[in-house]
């Protein structure tokens, strides 16, 4: 059954690699090749359209085969690099899950996500990895400005993994905070975010991107379901001035008056202490 798999999967990368070479022979310098991942709705990964768009002036082409070169773009999408990929503020969403020593040798980096990521990637290829670090939604605020009116006090973004569980359903209810869905388009999430005096949330890009536009907010923990657990978390941290950082653990309390006046307490942005220009001209627009 493994074998009748692996074949499978290699006859579909190869269907997927004639599609893409015809496809962008056809519009060659007008898109961008990108690999991303994009099973579900989720803003972090719709950024990479949003911001390499941007960026580009160009569309997005994405490369499900690996097969061609591609920018490898934002997420703990590490694990997705082939020899083809060239990295832009990816990340490593677990220590162990990585491509294979040979493939990383292989692989470009014009940025990585965090220190974390780096240093991993630097110990496999037997030497310093030299590249910027930052995760690219730190640029967003040069595309977009969200509408600016408070009218809420506390603002509420779960993983996606999260939504269904009983500690954040009740933490929720109990708060009267608002609920803003990573599923939402990438402008509509930042108009949410803008409407709170303060954020909690325990999706990455909802803590990045309210520190990049200045919104208090406090990295929260409402399940072990996330993935990697803190790693990619830390990863992001170690660019800026809160690297020790910690989530605030809710998974067994009760939300109360003391829980919200401690949490609002807690809330702080975290400062990119990397080149945002740097990042920003790491892009690899040649591709």
């Amino acid at each position: 059954m493994r074998k009748v798999k692996i074949m499978v999967k290699r006859i579909l990368i190869f269907f997927y690699f004639i599609y893409e070479v015809v496809m962008l022979a056809a519009v060659r310098g007008k898109v961008v090749p990108v690999r991303f991942f994009n099973a579900r709705p989720n803003v972090g990964d719709a950024l990479n359209i949003y911001i390499i768009q941007k960026i580009s002036g160009r569309k997005i082409f994405e490369v499900k085969s690996g097969m061609l070169q591609h920018v490898l773009g934002i997420g703990s999408i590490m694990h997705l690099g082939t020899a083809n990929s060239v990295a832009w503020g990816t990340g490593i969403i677990e220590s162990k899950r990585i491509p294979n020593n040979s493939t990383l040798k292989k692989m470009s980096f014009s940025a990585v996500r965090g220190k974390k990521t780096k240093d991993i990637i630097g110990e496999v290829i037997g030497g310093k990895l030299t590249c910027p670090m930052g995760d690219p939604a730190v640029l967003m605020p040069l595309f977009y400005t969200p509408k600016n009116k408070k009218y809420y006090s506390i603002g509420i973004v779960p993983h996606y993994v999260d939504k269904e569980t009983e500690a954040f359903k009740n933490f929720l209810l109990k708060s009267k905070a608002k609920l803003i869905d990573v599923e939402l388009p990438v402008e509509d999430f930042l108009d949410s975010l803008a409407e709170c005096d303060v954020i909690l949330s325990s999706s990455l890009h909802g803590l990045i991107l309210s520190d990049s536009y200045n919104i208090p907010n406090v990295w929260v923990r409402f399940s072990d379901e996330v993935i990697g657990g803190d790693f990619k978390f830390l990863d992001y941290y170690s660019t800026t001035d809160l690297k020790e950082a910690s989530p605030i653990d809710l998974r067994e309390k009760e939300c109360d008056a003391n829980i919200i006046k401690d949490l609002l307490s807690r809330a702080k942005v975290a400062k990119f202490t990397e080149d945002k220009g740097i990042l920003l001209d790491a892009f690899p627009s040649r591709l």
